[in-house]
């Protein structure tokens, strides 16, 4: 197994001499026991022969065929039975069928793991820590290969599923490795397991002067398991392809990434609007061969580029990814028919069908406009913001026209895309640190339009959602006066379906999967479309209502906050003689002490004050026959009134 493996150089795990305390046994009675099935199974097939490994030996007599174990159980109880058992019975002499039951019992699920693991990493910073269950696993595996028992697939797939939810990524490879070294061939699903504990590990915080021995680590873990794969002639997933290029994206290897892209999706960084051209020919003649494009390897992309490639690269690629080119835009067309000089054979095209491309969602949006906010590009980000504004709205308004239609709720397509804090946010912060008033003006009319758009929404759907709960109390109502006993079986199917469409979506990890779907005929299936909860629809409307407001009342305050300095500002280019923009006039004017004292005293009759002013500077050019001083370049945040 692989707690008998001897690893050369550095050991990754705990030694195996290493003592270990018991505690005592609990005094609860039994009152469920394993499934007589099973142990009928085992009896029955006491006389064959089971395969074995190097420290198995066959056994055709069991003594102890179960052990019980209560459903509202400890793992730790579990586990306390268990090593009774061993020490008065012998590992040799129980069942393969108990090894297996207090394998799964004796640790706590992969989700408990994962939230106890997550904690244990804010608040220690636990880089180095063992996996606190590990040795209890170790300690069932050898005394399953005591009993003659070798681990199927699907024990190895829990462990590592274990494993993957703690991040324990050295242990996943050694439980690789003893697959290998007992003939278990490993699968997809094998990978993507081990691929889960990398990616988690990275995903987690910690202590900056360790991160670099981490990243190294997990590179090196990494590189081990793509050449088993690739050894062993693994087919990639899009699950794995997608938990690979995390991992490249934290380890910071943009060579690697890039080259990752070209192989599995055929994109290519430096010509994103075309097929790569290892996926050029090899699709005309034998069909698509590239994984489809997800929006989730699209947020992955962006992160990635965001993070280690310049911004006009990060721009292009969100750009075509996101809405790639006809192919028939994408082509060249040559024409030869009156060019005499020319000659030669027209080069062929090389793409073959539509690039890969990918729908954004709100998470693209804001990957996108956090990175463009750490370059310093406030041009970018006044556009993706105003793209987002419109595309939240032609969402929204094709949701209206097929409820207009008559298409039932269940059907209406998810909301994918919503302008929220955190988008308007990184523009807020922009303006703050260039000092732009314009754009802090611009954030503030960015604020009032989207709660207006959002209050109306939240209105809407909150007057859709009334009338569905009182269809479904009406239906409810007449089904139960008109049947006797219980609910009729389609009332009873609809609303088990509504319940499930109302429950709201749990906090799941996008790098932890515990039911990890990695099958060959699985990846070239599309995703299954997500439809509306209007439950949940409502709960982020009057979310993003409640923190727009509270970001619109910042941005306001801020406003007024500027606006004696810049009073002071202008006032002083006044004193100067200097031209300041009058936004009334819209254009540059040199105005007097006095006039300058009305506009600030009464900004209503600006323009009239100003006008004023201008009258009696051209009758002066007229007299003097001199021009005017003042500039004539545009308006910029200092020089405005």
């Amino acid at each position: 197994m692989w707690v008998l493996q001897k690893i050369n150089g550095t050991a990754f795990h705990p030694r195996l001499t290493q003592a270990r305390w018991l505690h005592p046994s609990s005094s609860r009675r039994s009152t469920i026991t394993l499934p007589v099935s099973q142990t009928r199974d085992y009896a029955e097939n006491s006389s064959e022969t089971i395969s074995t490994g190097p420290a198995s030996m066959t056994r055709n007599v069991y003594t102890v065929h179960d052990l019980p174990l209560e459903d509202d159980l400890t793992p730790t109880d579990a586990w306390e039975r268990y090593t009774e058992l061993v020490e008065k019975e012998g590992p040799e002499n129980i069942a393969p069928v108990v090894h297996q039951t207090v394998l799964r019992r004796c640790v706590p699920s992969a989700k408990v793991l994962r939230w106890r693991t997550s904690r244990e990493f804010v608040a220690r910073f636990a880089w180095s820590k063992p996996f606190a269950y590990e040795e209890r696993m170790r300690t069932v595996v050898r005394n399953m290969d005591k009993a003659g028992h070798v681990p199927h697939m699907e024990e190895y797939h829990f462990i590592l599923g274990q494993f993957a939810a703690a991040g324990h990524y050295v242990g996943s490879y050694q439980v690789l490795k003893d697959m290998i070294n007992f003939g278990i061939e490993p699968t997809a699903k094998t990978f993507g397991l081990i691929l889960q504990a990398i990616a988690y590990r990275l995903a987690q915080p910690g202590r900056e002067n360790q991160r670099q021995r981490l990243i190294h680590g997990t590179r090196r873990i990494l590189d081990e398991v793509l050449q088993v794969m690739f050894t062993r002639g693994i087919l990639w997933v899009s699950v794995n392809f997608d938990l690979t290029m995390r991992v490249l994206r934290e380890t910071m290897d943009l060579s690697g990434f890039e080259r990752l892209l070209r192989v599995s999706y055929g994109i290519d960084l430096t010509n994103p609007d075309k097929l790569a051209l290892e996926h050029a020919a090899s699709q005309s003649a034998t069909g698509t061969t590239i994984l489809p494009f997800s929006t989730a390897a699209l947020n992955t992309t962006i992160d990635t580029m965001g993070r280690l490639a310049p911004v006009s690269k990060l721009v292009s690629a969100f750009e075509v990814l996101t809405t790639p080119l006809h192919p028939s835009t994408s082509q060249s067309s040559y024409t030869l028919e009156d060019d005499d000089d020319d000659f030669g054979i027209p080069p062929e095209s090389q793409t073959v069908g539509r690039p890969p491309y990918a729908t954004p969602n709100t998470k693209t949006y804001n990957i996108l406009m956090q990175h463009l906010f750490a370059a310093h590009h406030h041009t970018f980000l006044r556009h993706y913001l105003l793209q987002a504004m419109r595309v939240e709205y032609e969402i929204d308004r094709r949701i209206r026209g097929l409820i207009s239609y008559g298409v039932p709720i269940e059907k209406l397509p998810n909301h994918h895309t919503a302008v929220n804090r955190a988008m308007i946010l990184a523009v807020y912060k922009q303006a703050i640190g260039r000092r732009k008033r314009e754009l802090m003006n611009f954030v503030l009319k960015v604020c009032n339009r989207v709660l207006r758009r959002k209050r109306v929404h939240f209105q809407y759907y909150q007057e859709l959602w009334q009338g569905t709960l009182a269809r479904r109390e009406a239906g409810s109502l007449n089904a139960s006066t008109n049947a006797t006993g219980s609910v009729p079986f389609t009332m009873t199917r609809f609303s088990q379906l509504r319940a499930e469409n109302l429950v709201s979506p749990k906090l799941a990890s996008t790098v932890f999967n515990e039911n990890l779907d990695t099958s060959p005929s699985s990846q070239f299936l599309a995703t299954p479309p997500k439809y509306l909860d209007l439950r949940t629809h409502l709960k982020i409307l009057g979310r993003d209502i409640r923190q727009i407001e509270r970001l619109a009342q910042s941005v306001e305050a801020e406003i007024i906050r500027w606006a004696p300095t810049m009073r002071r500002k202008l006032a002083a280019r006044v004193a100067q003689g200097k031209a300041i923009y009058v936004t009334s006039v819209k254009k540059h004017v040199v105005v007097s002490r006095e006039t300058w004292k009305m506009i600030v005293g009464n900004r209503r009759r600006q323009r009239l004050f100003v006008e004023s002013d201008i009258v009696q500077q051209e009758a002066k050019q007229d007299t003097q026959g001199q021009p005017n001083s003042a500039p004539a370049e545009g308006p910029s945040d200092a020089n405005r009134s």
